[in-house]
This record gives C-alpha cells, structure tokens and sequence, in this order.
C-alpha cells in the first residue's frame, strides 16, 4: 500500500471519528438545554402559584448520595493503596498486624458510612448517643 493513501486514510478516520464526537456532543446539548428549559419553567410556575421550592432538599439528597458512593469508594481505594505498602515490611507478623489495622478501620468507615447515609437519606435523624433512640 502507498505512504499516502495510509495518510489520507488516517485523515479521513480522525475527521470521522472528531465529526462522530461532535454530533454527539451536539445531540447532548440540545438534550440538557431541553430539559432545562423544561426545569425552568416548571419552577417559575410554582413560583407563580406559591409553592415553595425545593432545592434545599435536592441539594441535601445528591450531596448525601455522593458521601454515601464516595466515602466507601476512597476507604476500600485507601485500603489496597496501603496494603501495597504494607507489603514492604520484612517481618510476616508485623505485615499481617498492619493489613489487619489497614483493613478493620477502612471497613468501619464503610460499616459506618454507608447505614448513616441510607438513614439520613430516609428522612430518620441520626440516633442519640447519650439518650434513647429516636423512633
């Protein structure tokens, strides 16, 4: 095969391949440009009949959801990161007691974390300590 038909047909692929990207972009944009206009009007028209708004429990619920997918995600991530270190250390006994460590407090993070965001996120305020539990 010729040098410069591989150039042009190299050329040809990244300009469909930029073009295919760009139309998908395009297609995107009109999607979430729609669908905020829609948003826009929805809210001006609760505004119109005296509804109040409820963005503060919108941004409570995905702030909640991104605790709730994130600190399990970093604790498990910060987990196998020190394991790798962990497994410089010579001794076997003292490898295992720094897995072991590493391991229990990043799985307490995960054990707390996850059952505190699904019972905030039901609504249920987070328990007492000191008195009886909240029905």
């Amino acid at each position: 095969m010729e040098p410069w038909l591989l150039v042009v047909a190299n050329v040809l692929g990244g300009a469909v391949m930029f073009g295919g990207i760009a139309l998908c972009v395009r297609f995107d944009q009109r999607g979430k440009t729609r669908r905020r206009e829609l948003e826009h009007a929805e809210r001006m028209r609760a505004i119109e009949l005296g509804r109040p708004l409820d963005d503060a429990e919108v941004a409570r619920v995905k702030a909640l959801g991104a605790v709730g997918v994130a600190a399990p995600i970093a604790a498990m991530s910060a987990a196998v990161v020190g394991s790798l270190f962990a497994y410089s250390i010579g001794e076997p006994v003292w490898r295992f007691a720094a897995l072991a460590v590493i391991w229990g407090v990043c799985g307490l993070v995960v054990l707390a974390a996850v059952p505190a965001v699904v019972a905030r996120l039901k609504g249920r305020p987070p328990r007492e300590r000191d008195g009886p539990p909240v029905p």
